[in-house]
């Protein structure tokens, strides 16, 4: 009945959500024109799905920015905290390395910021540029990847990436996260490239804007002690450490449960998360795992996001202490290996009827994401409905 509750109220904001949608898929729909464009040798379309990228970029900042602060139930605390950040008081370092208080290089951010403006809509403006760009480049690369080795026009396969509408739109509720899941970003392009010690400073910096970002320290762990792909190349060493990683997180955390008690994540670990927040992760990983083969040759972004997928289900451990959040770290990358399982995946099928079928399973399954992450918006983010407010720059 509960779970029932959550899609009618969904509903009640039909037009809403349906308003959302549109125009985060146009958006971000631009960046699939702008990646196929940008491989052409045409300047004409080359310079055309520039004009379309930036117009997007912009439109989906201001769409943020422009925001009432009732949008989002996070929204409020987020501005009193950012009107309240004084450089001069200064940041006390225990409570800092005793998990008590709230991240320096965001209390930094925020005072900085406010050095400038107290004008929360700036504010707004500063943090969601980042999230926007972040976005944009990782997709961008992802998809000029595979543009490069089979441009493909057929909308189907980028149908996920209303996914990252969602994800955009989740934002505006836990914006710190987002800006911490968007540093990440940057991080994991460092990884793909090699650069170590760079990639490992940049997760520091995500870490200190939101704790849980820590989670990526082990991703970064996995990439440089498997530079040989071993892992990658053994599907049951791969579910090996996915799964036995899981057990290890659990185990280990429900001995040291007890120090996080006194702690500000108290009100999460008393917790136990939605199923429905692990399973689109965990089937994208198995799914990701058993077609690995056809996947890491689709070029280096697509590998990386496939070496990412033990260690993402090995944090799903923390989803038993109300830590599913660490999941959306690895949102962005799986928006593209849906996308790539869509079209690669089905190839492996030679029955025409066995392949249309996969292709319905995989559009079907994007569906039900999308569907299920706007209701869940619905009923506990406070985004719904959108309000525009007054933007004024004194």
């Amino acid at each position: 009945m509960q779970l029932a509750g959550k899609y009618l109220l969904l509903f009640d904001n039909f037009w809403t959500s349906f308003a959302y949608a549109l125009a985060v898929f146009f958006n971000f729909f631009a960046i699939k024109v702008y990646a196929v464009n940008e491989n052409s040798k045409n300047r004409y379309y080359q310079k055309q799905g520039r004009i379309l990228l930036t117009f997007s970029v912009l439109s989906m900042i201001v769409f943020a920015t422009l925001r009432d602060i009732t949008v989002g139930t996070d929204t409020v605390p987020y501005v009193e905290r950012f009107l309240d950040a004084d450089l001069n008081s200064g940041i006390n370092w225990e409570y800092v390395f005793t998990l008590k208080t709230g991240e320096p290089l965001f209390f930094i951010l925020n005072a900085l910021i406010r050095t400038v403006t107290d004008n929360y809509h700036l504010y707004f403006f500063s943090v969601y540029a980042f999230i926007t760009i972040a976005f944009t480049i990782f997709l961008s690369k992802t998809y000029k990847e595979y543009a490069s080795i089979n441009i493909d026009s057929k909308i189907t396969f980028y149908l996920p990436i209303i996914l990252a509408g969602t994800y955009f739109i989740h934002s505006w509720n836990v914006m710190r996260s987002w800006l911490a899941i968007s540093v990440t970003l940057f991080a994991f392009i460092q990884m793909i490239e090699g650069k170590k010690w760079q990639s490992l400073a940049i997760i520091f910096v995500a870490t200190m804007i939101h704790y849980s970002a820590v989670c990526f320290i082990f991703a970064w762990l996995l990439f440089f002690l498997d530079k040989d792909d071993r892992i990658l190349s053994n599907k049951i060493l791969s579910f090996a450490i996915a799964f036995g990683g899981m057990l290890f997180i659990y185990g280990s955390f429900t001995v040291i449960k007890g120090y996080f008690l006194s702690t500000k994540y108290k009100s999460y670990v008393d917790s136990v998360s939605n199923w429905t927040s692990f399973a689109p992760g965990l089937i994208v990983a198995v799914g990701a795992i058993l077609f690995s083969e056809n996947l890491k040759k689709q070029g280096l972004i697509a590998k990386a996001c496939v070496k990412l997928q033990p260690v993402k289900v090995a944090m799903m451990a923390f989803g038993f202490f109300g830590g599913s959040r660490i999941g959306y770290f690895f949102r962005i990358q799986d928006i593209y290996l849906i996308s790539l399982l869509y079209s690669f995946g089905s190839m492996k099928f030679k029955s025409p009827v066995v392949r249309f079928v996969f292709r319905i399973i995989i559009i079907a399954f994007v569906l039900v994401i999308f569907i299920n992450n706007m209701a869940n918006m619905a009923e506990t983010s406070g985004v719904f409905p959108y309000v525009l407010s007054t933007f004024e720059l004194m």
